[in-house]
């Protein structure tokens, strides 16, 4: 287990709901306690963003955790310039000692790969999916959804 302070990135979509219930899944079955949160989202997103940022602090208030977060938004589909920006935040983060975490559960594709290829190269200590088997729940609140509907995967460990 590392001591080093911790950063969690998620990528939010068109969800809120994916984006704020993956966020509980991590807190209630993860070890993981972020000092920092960075929500980034497509501009067409963005208005999502402010809401599920208030989602994530009543959460992190549940669980005694008191992470700062900001928001950042990319231009829509512009997987390459986001790749980037997400590669730099994840390198700086990095280099200041932090272990990152990234969720890609909500993320839109253009944005998950543009964060997904470039950190192929980057130890990442969590890279968190929340699976939902029945889709028709997904609009709910987390403990709303059926536990055997659900699985948080963490990929770092999926695959090695």
């Amino acid at each position: 287990m590392s001591y080093n302070k911790k950063a969690y990135i998620t990528i939010l979509g068109r969800s809120v709901w994916a984006m704020v219930n993956t966020y509980y899944a991590v807190m209630r079955e993860s070890d993981h306690r972020p000092d920092e949160i960075y929500i980034y989202t497509e501009r067409s997103f963005s208005e999502g963003a402010e809401k599920g940022s208030k989602a994530l602090e009543v959460i992190n208030e549940a669980y005694d955790n008191r992470a700062e977060i900001e928001i950042a938004v990319v231009n829509d589909v512009d997987f390459e310039a986001a790749g980037k920006q997400l590669m730099e935040k994840i390198n700086g983060l990095g280099e200041q000692g932090y272990d990152v975490s990234l969720d890609i559960t909500p993320g839109r594709k253009p944005l998950v790969v543009g964060a997904l290829l470039p950190a192929r190269d980057t130890k990442l200590e969590h890279v968190f999916y929340l699976e939902i088997s029945d889709l028709d729940d997904a609009d709910h609140p987390y403990m709303q959804i059926p536990m055997a509907k659900q699985k948080l995967w963490d990929f770092t460990e999926v695959l090695g």
